[in-house]
C-alpha cells in the first residue's frame, strides 16, 4: 500500500478573504488605504453580482478578471532596500483587515457603485465615451452595465 498522495491533494483552498487580501497586495500595496479599499469594494461588487453561488469561487473569478487589467508590482528586490520587511508585513496586514471587512460588508462604497476601474494614466477601449462616476487616487472608477 502507497502512502503517497498528489499534489492535488495537497492544495488547501484559500476563502475569499485571503484571495482578495493577496490581489490587493499584488495591484494596490503601494497605494493609499482608500484606494485599497475602493478596489475591493469593486471586487465584492462583482463577486456578489456573479451567478457563482459560492462566495469564496465567486471572489476568486472576481480577482481573476480584474487583476490582468492591472500592472502587477515588481516582486523582485530593489537593491539598498533589503529592510523594508516590516513596512511590507504592516502593508500585508492593512491589505488582510481590508479584505475582511469587505467580505462582511462593512466597507464604505467610494466608488459610488463601480464595477470596473483602471489608473488615471491609461484608457482602455471598455472606458472610451464613458464618464467616471468615482475618482479615488490614480484610479477612476466606472459603473458597467451587465
Amino acid at each position: 500500500m502507497t502512502m503517497l498522495r498528489s499534489t492535488r491533494d495537497l492544495n488547501t483552498p484559500k476563502d475569499a478573504q485571503t484571495v482578495l487580501a493577496d490581489m490587493i497586495w499584488r495591484t494596490a500595496r503601494d497605494s493609499s488605504v482608500r484606494e485599497r479599499e475602493a478596489i475591493a469594494v469593486v471586487v465584492m461588487r462583482r463577486a456578489r453580482d456573479s451567478a457563482t453561488p459560492n462566495l469564496d469561487k465567486a471572489v476568486f473569478e472576481a480577482c481573476r478578471a480584474i487583476a490582468p487589467l492591472t500592472p502587477q508590482r515588481s516582486l523582485a528586490p530593489v537593491h539598498g532596500f533589503e529592510n523594508l520587511a516590516p513596512i511590507d508585513e504592516r502593508n500585508k496586514a492593512c491589505c488582510a483587515r481590508i479584505a475582511r471587512r469587505a467580505v462582511m460588508g462593512v466597507l464604505d462604497d467610494l466608488t459610488n457603485g463601480a464595477t470596473h476601474y483602471h489608473f488615471e494614466s491609461v484608457c482602455p477601449a471598455w472606458s472610451r465615451g464613458r464618464m467616471p462616476c468615482a475618482w479615488v487616487g490614480v484610479r477612476l472608477f466606472y459603473k458597467l452595465e451587465a
